[in-house]
């Protein structure tokens, strides 16, 4: 089954995206989130980068756009998965299901 999909279809999240050396690389996100999206990704970017700095293992991070609400979840040094959820009530069976499907995210990078 689609990763997305199996996301979709456990309620966790609405749409996501897989973003690699700050480019969108795979995403399920519809035109009309085009600005949500590039706000969330500038957002995760800075914040991932700051993180970086100041502490180790910062790996996740949370916040709301307007009415949006993205999670960013850093996978490796170069990737970062970008959820859109409902609302953050479901965020520790997201963690749970990204910890266990990571390989599965990063393979998405070679297709």
């Amino acid at each position: 089954m689609n990763i997305w999909r199996e996301m979709q279809e456990k309620e966790l999240i609405l749409q996501g995206c897989l973003m690699s050396s700050g480019s969108i690389k795979k995403s399920t996100f519809p035109e009309e989130y085009k600005k949500q999206l590039a706000a969330a990704r500038q957002a995760l970017l800075y914040i991932f980068k700051s993180a970086a700095q100041h502490s180790e293992g910062y790996d996740e991070a949370h916040m709301e756009v307007g009415y949006h609400h993205y999670s960013g979840y850093q996978l490796d040094a170069n990737t970062i998965l970008i959820c859109f959820c409902d609302s953050d009530a479901r965020q520790h069976y997201l963690r749970e299901f990204i910890d266990e499907n990571k390989q599965r995210f990063l393979a998405l990078l070679s297709t």
